[in-house]
Order: C-alpha cells, then structure tokens, then sequence
C-alpha cells in the first residue's frame, strides 16, 4: 500500500497527487512519491520499470501529477541516493 503524506492535500497546492497509476514498478527498488515538477509537493511517482517491447531494460519513470501518461521515457529523470533528478 502507498501512502500519501498529509501535507498533500493542503489546499493551497492546485496540483492534485498522480491517480490512477497501473505500474507501481518492481518492489525490490526504489518507488516513492516525488516533487519533480518543482511544486514543493510530493506528487509525482517514481519508479522503475522495464523492460517492453520498446525499451529492452529497466529505467526509473515518473507518473507526474496533473498528467495521463503512465510512464516517462528512459533519461528523462534519474535517481541517486533517493533524490530524482532531470536525467
């Protein structure tokens, strides 16, 4: 089960949590809810995923808040240590 912390749902943020996600990413790595989008809120998810038909290995993706894509593309954002970067 994710959990989403409180500070979430304040309502001064416009920018609901990411919903709907179908890929939580494989449980042995790292998935956690983010603030990619620079908004000061944790509500972007990231975590890895791979491989398919398009991309033949595993890469970390970001559901980002606001949004209806279930993935970004390998590169776009990295993780060191927890903290998720621009890649």
């Amino acid at each position: 089960m994710i959990l989403i912390s409180e500070s979430i749902n304040s309502p001064s943020h416009d920018v609901k949590p990411r919903q709907n996600i179908t890929d939580y990413g494989y449980s042995d790595r790292f998935q956690q809810w983010v603030d990619v989008q620079g908004d000061g809120v944790s509500n972007d998810y990231a975590r890895y995923v791979g491989p398919c038909n398009e991309y033949p290995h595993v890469w970390l993706s970001v559901a980002l808040a606001g949004g209806t894509d279930q993935y970004t593309a390998p590169n776009v954002y990295k993780e060191v240590n927890g903290i998720v970067t621009p890649g």
